[in-house]
């Protein structure tokens, strides 16, 4: 009875860390750079239990800012653009990304968490 009871604490999960939405990333990234992007994507992806993404985002964080890094060395010689255009296209990108891998998750973060929670009971008490 008391071992039911231990594994029924697991199913509490509710996310207690902080979970970035659209405009905060958008701002933050615009503001911030690429860093802060993939900053924020990580703790979103903490706070919705998918601790596996965590290394890959930064991974790509990383890269990307050494590519925009080089990207605006070469371009500010060569070519004259405005200021704000290079936030302005690493903001859309990571607006872009949000949408596609963090949107759902944050509109409804406690629903993942059913979910997830609705797993784990059937791997222990069904098979």
């Amino acid at each position: 009875m008391m071992e039911q009871e231990n594994n029924f604490e697991e199913f509490e999960n509710t996310p207690t860390s902080k979970i970035y939405k659209e405009k905060a990333v958008l701002v933050a990234t615009f503001l911030g750079g690429p860093i802060v992007s993939g900053y924020l994507f990580s703790e979103n992806f903490k706070a919705l239990g998918l601790e596996s993404k965590v290394k890959k985002t930064w991974l790509i964080t990383i890269i990307v800012t050494i590519i925009i890094f080089f990207v605006a060395i070469f371009i500010a010689d060569n070519v004259k653009i405005p200021n704000q255009l290079l936030p302005i296209t690493y903001s859309a990108i990571a607006y872009g990304v949000f949408t596609k891998y963090q949107a759902e998750g944050v509109k409804n973060p406690l629903a993942r968490h059913i979910t997830s929670n609705l797993v784990h009971f059937c791997k222990v008490y069904l098979l």
